[in-house]
């Protein structure tokens, strides 16, 4: 086997800037580093959620209105007038924004990776 085959750089370019990080990472190794992790994305849009759902209820049942009515057919067990009532609608919030997160990360996850695997080429001269 030729020796030249076997090193990673040419002679004439040691001591210089390394070459561009492309041409050591496969778009395998790209999809593992842009791809969401959809339980935390689930958890941080839940989260998110919850926490506006807390304040906009509280705002909201200040003032009343229409706007209770669809928390309340929308999120069983809320009432702006029980700190129970609140929870509940805040953890309702929270389950509903956890499954949209996840489904979020699952259909960005298989559209990226169906994108990557679409170039992805194992021939070695290529």
């Amino acid at each position: 086997m030729n020796d030249e085959l076997l090193q990673l750089t040419e002679t004439t370019s040691r001591g210089q800037d390394p070459p561009a990080t492309d041409m050591f990472f496969s778009n395998r190794a790209r999809l593992k580093s842009n791809a969401f992790s959809t339980v935390w994305l689930g958890v941080a849009i839940g989260l998110a959620w919850a926490v506006v759902f807390f304040l906009a209820s509280l705002v909201v049942g200040l003032g009343g209105g229409t706007v209770l009515d669809f928390f309340k057919a929308l999120y069983p067990g809320f009432n702006v007038g029980t700190f129970i009532g609140i929870i509940l609608g805040v953890a309702w919030s929270f389950l509903y924004a956890f499954i949209f997160g996840l489904l979020v990360g699952l259909v960005y996850n298989a559209l990226l990776r169906g994108g990557t695997e679409d170039i992805e080429s194992y021939d070695i001269y290529g």
